[in-house]
């Protein structure tokens, strides 16, 4: 694989950090936004990515937005995902935020694309992060789908599943003033019974994608407002700009399953993109539901007997429209920014998994989101090698699954049965991270 990627070496130009380079033909603005309605006490938390004239190449580093929101998020990071303990975490944080400031390739509350420089109205992508992530950790694919065009909401979603989602709550004083306080949600450790904390957090985190569609569609009729904690934006330049009839639900691993949830409770998402999907989460009925196109990319290492069956009980029911692909020589977290912001010397340490160059795993996975938008999301029937090749002599991409799913059950698998009955809803615990704890 390392041979094989070589060849494709002259594609790794990186742009800001150690970033690839963007794919699309726009530069990328991005802003944070705090939305809270009336009836929600807690405000909703996204990053908002959009095309624009203005290049990353160049910018200064109080230009781009920041991969660490916040100084409070390094602790979580390195104690949710088992890089060090609590206790080390807490004090180690402190020092590495003096010099750990990645930045993403994205320019601070850039103004957005014209509609003459562009489209009129621009695609929409909500984005969901998988457990003990957040909404930066998957910065490099939402750049370059905003470098495409689209408009990105990359959710911190408030479930306790992200490493810590910072939130405004809202207060009322005694003369019923209203303001918000910053407030903090932290990541809650799974339980013994996992199952229906899963159910509930899937559902709430498909709700939360719907609040953003809800959010933009306000933004788009120039209602809305909302608090950007890290820059100012005329929210004016969006009003009719936005085009719900191409609507993307897309996540990685837990977010994945949200994103599968969401296509089949709102109308709204015409199709869906499942990064590493982790099927546990997903309760029954879902399996018959789901009735718009879905891609799943799989990574090599990640996948296990029981949620590979779950995957393909979807591709039989949905047929055509849905297509299964895995990269060689990937790990669960080649799909974030992990191999993009880690120092190369702190990568070694974890030994991160390495068969393949991430910046052409990036590169491929891209390829391959992007072909079937454009012919599920933009009705280009046109032929495509990506998705229509049956044999399996691409350097990186596998039709189907490299897991037998034939496999026997593991005891864990017994465990659930013997809990919850055997059924769709039986699915067998797994840690997103099995031998990867240096995801970020």
């Amino acid at each position: 694989l390392k041979k094989m990627a070589a060849g494709r070496q002259s594609l790794r130009r990186l742009s800001v950090d150690s970033f690839p380079r963007l794919t699309g033909k726009y530069g990328v603005g991005a802003v944070d936004v705090f939305h809270s309605s009336e009836h929600d006490k807690q405000s909703l938390l996204f990053r908002l990515y959009y095309p624009t004239t203005e290049r990353p190449e160049g910018a200064s580093k109080s230009q781009l937005m920041k991969w660490i929101p916040s100084y409070k998020y390094i602790k979580p990071l390195l104690y949710d995902t088992g890089f060090m303990s609590s206790f080390s975490a807490s004090i180690v944080s402190p020092l590495i935020s003096l010099f750990f400031d990645p930045h993403v390739p994205a320019i601070c509350s850039a103004p957005l694309l014209s509609s003459s420089e562009g489209k009129e109205r621009m695609p929409i992508v909500v984005f969901s992060h998988g457990l003990t992530a957040m909404r930066t950790t998957y910065s490099a694919i939402h750049c370059d789908l905003a470098s495409h065009g689209y408009i990105v909401a990359a959710l911190e979603h408030r479930d306790h599943s992200a490493s810590l989602c910072g939130t405004q709550n809202k207060v009322t004083d005694s003369n019923g003033q209203v303001s918000f306080q910053e407030a903090w949600i932290e990541y809650i450790d799974r339980p013994k019974i996992e199952l229906p904390l899963r159910h509930d957090q899937v559902k709430q985190r498909s709700s939360e994608m719907g609040q953003v569609l809800d959010f933009l569609h306000q933004l788009d009729l120039g209602k809305e407002t909302a608090i950007f904690p890290n820059g100012k934006l005329d929210v004016s330049q969006f009003q009719g700009r936005l085009d719900f009839d191409h609507v993307v639900a897309m996540g990685h691993s837990f977010g994945a399953a949200s994103s599968i949830v969401s296509i089949t409770e709102d109308d709204r998402f015409h199709c869906a993109v499942a990064l590493d999907s982790w099927m546990f989460p997903i309760y029954k009925e879902v399996y018959t539901k789901v009735s718009k196109p879905l891609l799943f990319i799989n990574s090599w290492s990640f996948h296990w007997p029981y949620n590979i069956r779950r995957i393909l009980k979807l591709t039989k029911h949905l047929g055509p429209l849905c297509k299964l692909v895995t990269l060689r020589g990937t790990s669960h977290t080649s799909q974030t920014d992990t191999p993009f912001i880690v120092p190369a010397f702190v990568l070694k340490q974890i030994n991160y998994p390495s068969a393949i160059d991430p910046v052409v795993a990036y590169e491929v996975n891209q390829e391959l989101s992007h072909a079937f938008l454009k012919r599920y999301l933009w009705k280009d029937v046109s032929p495509c090698e990506l998705l229509d090749r049956e044999d399996d002599h691409h350097e990186v991409i596998m039709n189907g699954t490299n897991v037998d799913p034939s496999l026997e059950m593991d005891q864990e698998e017994e465990e659930l049965i013997k809990e919850f009955g055997k059924g769709d809803h039986a699915v067998p615990h797994s840690d997103p991270l099995p031998d990867e704890q240096a995801k970020l």
